[in-house]
């Protein structure tokens, strides 16, 4: 059991509707499982689909939708199948520094199972200001993707990983990559 002030990462549908009784003002509770402004906060200068915006929009759309820094935000998917969109907005909030964000484990299915209301009225709160500041930690690059699969391949085949290069920087969290310092 997490201390108080805690912000899990999953939290139960149970611990959502105490605290929706209880009117938890900096609580907002955002369906993922359909994003139909999904073009407000993407890259669109990006040749891919649905990359990760810069901080400024990512910023500005939250915002718009009446998000803070201060908020607890509460994701959930409406998916008979499980989890699907909860836990890349997940990321983006912990990659952009808000870490007052969790998933709804089992998102509204359990929610209904369980009996609990829903509503069909929507929200509209006043816009607020938003802060986003990417942590590069949260992303990996082409080059580091590809050292990863290479490092990889390279340890199925019997290579011992000191005897391999796979990539000339310093991203190591996948093993013992040597670094070459040859500068």
């Amino acid at each position: 059991m997490a201390e108080k002030g805690t912000i899990e990462p999953l939290v139960s549908v149970a611990w959502l509707k105490e605290q929706l009784e209880q009117n938890t003002r900096e609580l907002v509770v955002l369906d993922c499982s359909y994003d139909a402004n999904k073009d407000e906060c993407r890259d669109v200068t990006s040749p891919y689909p649905n990359m990760i915006p810069p901080p400024q929009v990512f910023a500005q759309y939250c915002g718009s939708i009446g998000l803070d820094n201060t908020m607890h935000v509460v994701l959930y998917d409406n998916n008979s199948r499980g989890l699907f969109s909860a836990p890349r907005a997940y990321w983006m909030f912990k990659a952009f520094g808000h870490d007052k964000v969790s998933i709804l484990n089992g998102g509204l299915v359990t929610w209904l199972q369980n009996g609990f209301p829903t509503s069909s009225d929507i929200v509209q709160r006043p816009t607020k200001i938003f802060h986003a500041t990417m942590k590069k930690e949260y992303l990996k690059t082409y080059d580091g993707m590809s050292a990863c699969v290479l490092f990889f391949a390279a340890s199925i085949l019997g290579k011992k990983p000191p005897e391999i290069t796979v990539y000339n920087g310093s991203w190591t969290e996948w093993g013992r990559v040597r670094r070459d310092t040859t500068d």
